[in-house]
């Protein structure tokens, strides 16, 4: 039976309405019984992680678009969560390399790695269309975002730099000048600027699916 659809409200922690359609049983009882085998069921896995007393934060993601009695950090859609696997690709390569850092400036990408960027508005493109932030389990994992620049350049540039690694040791290793020559700031955002480069700050989150169970 395909099932009417009726406007569902998130509960996001910002503050924010959002809403989804979500298919609905005409029957208010078999409703119920719908709701306690489906949303009330997801609520019990995720209570079972024991969120609210553990002692270091856990990243949650729930991957569907049916709301739940439970704060949304942000939205996702499947591409921004999952992306293309050249992310992975680079960071393959780095530990290929012995590098501790990527730079993420479109020209270097395509500088560093061809195979994967072969031009430097291939790599534009590709920054643009897949943001980058700490939320993304394969950076939170790898790495952090710093902000550098050659002391010979004016503008500030965006790298992914390993966890435990010297930044101005590991950019200079990898762009081939000596460590004196870099210079580092903390990000100011978490996001890589000019939209090179997100996931959430998901604490849980949500992906955008348009096919809810």
């Amino acid at each position: 039976m395909d099932y009417p659809k009726s406007r569902r409200p998130y509960m996001m922690r910002d503050g924010s309405t959002q809403s989804v359609k979500v298919k609905v049983h005409p029957d208010r009882r078999v409703q119920a019984v719908v709701e306690q085998i489906r949303e009330a069921e997801m609520l019990q896995a995720i209570d079972r992680l024991r969120l609210i007393h553990s002692p270091r934060k856990k990243t949650v993601v729930i991957l569907c678009n049916i709301p739940l009695d439970i704060p949304v950090d942000e939205l996702v859609t499947w591409r921004q969560l999952a992306r293309d696997g050249r992310l992975a690709q680079a960071l393959e390569a780095c530990e290929k390399n012995g590098w501790e850092a990527l730079p993420l400036a479109p020209g270097k990408l395509s500088e560093l790695l061809p195979e994967l960027w072969s031009t430097e508005g291939a790599a534009e493109a590709w920054l643009r269309k897949n943001r980058l932030n700490p939320s993304i389990s394969l950076i939170r994992l790898w790495a952090v975002f710093v902000e550098y620049k050659p002391k010979w350049q004016r503008r500030w540039c965006t790298a992914l730099v390993r966890h435990g690694a010297d930044p101005r040791i590991a950019l200079a290793a990898v762009l081939g000048v000596t460590a004196g020559d870099i210079q580092i700031r903390e990000a100011a955002s978490s996001e890589p600027p000019a939209r090179a480069g997100t996931v959430p700050k998901v604490r849980p989150s949500l992906t955008d699916n348009p096919n809810p169970a």
